[in-house]
Order: C-alpha cells, then structure tokens, then sequence
C-alpha cells in the first residue's frame, strides 16, 4: 500500500490481510499484518542503539517501543506526586528502588523519606512534556521510560525550586520502578 499524504509526505507498506466472511458472504471482520518499508517517513518499529554503561550481551542492540503499560504508570505517578500522596507514589516502586539524583547524590526510595519531603513543602507541580518508554529489542520485558519534565516546588519557607528534569525509569520484569537516573537544569531565561 502506497499513501501520499497532503503534507507531500509518502508512507509505503506491505500488508497481509485475513477477511472472514458470514453467511451472506458479507466481511464481518479482518485482520492486518504490515511490514513497514525501511524508507517510511513516519519512522520505523525498530531503531536507534543500545550500548550501556559496560559492554555486554546487549550492547549495540536496536531499541523498540516498549507497551507494558509505563505510561500509565508514569502518568499516575505523577498525578500521586503532585496531590503529595506519598503513600499512592511510593506503591510503583519496587522493594529497595534506588534514586541516582541530579546532584549525584544516591538514595532509596521509601514512604517515610518522601512523607518527610512533602512535610516542607506547600505544593508541587510536576508536568511532563514527554514519556518514551523503550527496551532492548528481542529481550526480556524489562524497560526503560525517559520523561521530559518540569517541576516547581514551593516550600514553607517561601523557596521555589524550578528546574526542566530528563529523568529515566527502570522497569524491572514485574513491571515495578526499580532505578530512577535524574538530570536538571535551570529553566532557560527568555
């Protein structure tokens, strides 16, 4: 199947379809596979290049789209996160989760340290502008989620911290956070 879009962009795919037909020979339902042409426009199921930390079995690997549902995950996290619920954020996390924060500083995560962090603070928005959950390609399900964000915090003590985040969420194969890797910067002066 050749499409032209209006915009002039081209999408080109090779499609297997299954009709079944009812009684009066009529299509009730079908089923599509497509193998999308390595020169698509609008991007293809495999890409980009796993290397890590350290060389491994894994190293130089494509990445994929993963879809175990940590979008939704990192969506509810963010809502329990902004109505200071430490209780509802903590429940993503998996036993002994370890945050690696912007400073280096390394902790884990618990319900008391964060009921401690909400207790200075007045409130917290926390928006993200965009969730990409990928894994290794032809691997064990476990995940990463890079988010794009922004957060301001208000303390008590009148202080407001606004920072533009890129943080990655590790998902392990039972679908809890397992490592949080945080970076910062100071929002850009207009």
């Amino acid at each position: 199947e050749d499409r032209l879009w209006k915009n002039g962009s081209t999408q080109k795919m090779s499609l297997m379809e299954v009709y079944t037909f009812d009684k009066d020979k009529k299509i009730n339902d079908f089923s599509q596979w497509y193998r999308v042409d390595p020169k698509n426009e609008f991007g293809r199921p495999v890409g980009g290049k796993f290397f890590g930390k350290t060389k491994s079995e894994y190293t130089g690997r494509p990445l994929v789209f993963s879809n175990r549902g940590e979008v939704a995950v990192i969506e509810q996290l963010i809502q329990d996160y902004n109505n200071m619920n430490a209780e509802a954020f903590v429940g993503a996390f998996a036993e002994g989760a370890v945050i690696e924060g912007f400073e280096g500083e390394v902790s884990t995560i618990s319900i008391e340290r964060l009921k401690g962090y909400f207790e200075t603070t007045t409130s917290v928005t926390w928006t993200p502008y965009a969730i990409v959950p990928l894994k290794i390609y032809n691997t064990d399900p476990a995940s990463g989620v890079t988010v794009f964000s922004r957060e301001v915090r208000a303390g008590k003590d009148g202080s407001v911290w606004d920072k533009e985040l890129v943080e990655s969420f590790y998902f392990n194969v039972d679908g809890k956070i397992d490592r949080v890797i945080q970076f910062s910067r100071g929002i850009t002066k207009q």
